[in-house]
């Protein structure tokens, strides 16, 4: 399931028609969870110093974006989850490491939230922030 996430961007419509089964989003969500709980490098210091040999930018640990991940109209709350371009998506979370391997997701959000929001309820944050 997680693989087809990847490759499709998409929840339901490609695992669910496709392979002809009835699978809710919350499955889904909980296997892409286990898949891809954050994986920074162990090495803070190694994954800094490969941003800077590669791309001459010093203190970096990734790149993080967000993007919208089309899903079925929900039951509930559906107004949370149309976007500005007229679908039902979520506003998924994503950051990469030097080699674009993708090291942590978060798609937790319905696309009404902005990313900024997104990134101060991260979990992300919460471990680079210096104390």
């Amino acid at each position: 399931m997680a693989l087809r996430f990847f490759a499709t961007g998409s929840y339901q419509r490609s695992i669910g028609e496709n392979l002809n089964l009835s699978i809710i989003q919350t499955a889904v969500h909980r296997c892409l969870h286990e898949i891809t709980e954050l994986k920074f490098p162990q090495d803070r210091n190694a994954n800094n110093q490969n941003f800077m040999d590669r791309f001459n930018f010093p203190g970096i640990l990734g790149c993080i974006d967000c993007t919208h991940i089309a899903i079925l109209k929900p039951h509930q709350k559906e107004h949370n989850f149309l976007n500005r371009k007229g679908y039902h998506s979520l506003n998924v979370q994503i950051i990469c490491d030097t080699e674009m391997k993708i090291v942590n997701i978060n798609a937790n959000f319905p696309s009404a939230s902005h990313d900024s929001f997104i990134w101060r309820q991260s979990q992300v944050r919460n471990l680079t922030m210096v104390k």
